[in-house]
């Protein structure tokens, strides 16, 4: 499992900017669109999306909150 994190990790530090956020001091709990987390805005949804697409193939429905 800590593989699996270190990867995504390194993902999100090569393909988002981060704004010079140290990627290694953030934990595998913390949110991701928070300020107390990483403070991820819909366009770095957008970009994380497409990262895990390419890198994994995975792919996403257009989703619509109501």
């Amino acid at each position: 499992m800590q593989s699996i994190i270190s990867e995504l990790k390194a993902l999100l530090a090569s393909g988002i900017n981060l704004g010079g956020l140290d990627i290694s001091r953030v934990g595998a709990e913390d949110p991701l669109f928070t300020k107390q987390g990483l403070g991820l805005d819909s366009i770095d949804a957008m970009e994380l999306c497409l990262l895990l697409q390419k890198r994994y193939g995975i792919s996403f429905e257009n989703i619509q909150q109501g």
